[in-house]
């Protein structure tokens, strides 16, 4: 059984939070993106990352007719492939929102995410966002 918990601050230098956590048990998915402080619609952008990886990797769980519009990496395992994928996704999406009015130029976002997938860990991240520990803690019956 998974346990997980989110919390995030605004930290003493901004004014608004552009973090944003996905934590779903049930899928072993587990994403947190932070919006670049500082740039332009950060908030939008780590939404929008985190929406767009969610909806890949939901859609990718039980399928093994996955689209890799990146390719398959046969060095990796599956869930590293879903994980790669879907950040290029989401940066994706991100660029594009970028491109469509002067005012979403620059934006940008930090990712680290997490895919649980039986006794496997699967580790994803971009930019400062880094998962730096995980417990295994065992059930006692």
């Amino acid at each position: 059984m998974i346990q997980s918990h989110g919390v995030t601050d605004i930290g003493c230098v901004r004014t608004k939070n552009e973090d944003r956590i996905f934590l779903d048990e049930s899928l072993g998915l587990f994403i947190i993106s932070d919006g670049m402080g500082g740039h332009s619609h950060g908030e939008m952008a780590a939404e929008l990352a985190i929406s767009t990886m969610q909806y890949y990797l939901e859609s990718s769980r039980d399928r093994l007719d996955v689209t890799w519009p990146f390719g398959y990496n046969f060095e990796l395992s599956i869930d590293a492939n879903r994980m790669a994928t879907a950040i290029q996704l989401a940066n994706r999406q991100v660029w594009k929102q970028a491109e469509q009015a002067p005012e979403f130029a620059g934006m940008g976002t930090t990712i680290a995410a997490i895919i649980a997938n039986g006794g496997n860990i699967t580790v994803g991240n971009v930019g400062d966002s880094r998962v730096y520990l995980w417990q295994v803690v065992p059930c006692s019956k």
